[in-house]
């Protein structure tokens, strides 16, 4: 995936919908590459607007 960002000057973004052990999984030292890159957002508090929040974040 990197090689298809610095290629395409662009940004990547991945988003993964929330699931109680994938949090816990991607903070383990194995994961530690992909640690230093991930940000969480809490959902919490806007049902029905999941969409225009997820869309606000990757465009800011």
């Amino acid at each position: 995936m990197m090689e298809l960002v610095e290629g395409g000057a662009g940004r990547l973004s991945v988003v993964l919908a929330d699931h109680p052990k994938l949090r816990n999984d991607l903070r383990r030292p194995t994961m530690e590459e992909i640690a230093i890159a991930q940000r969480f957002f809490s959902l919490d508090g806007i049902t029905g607007s999941q969409r225009e929040y997820i869309h606000w974040l990757l465009h800011t």
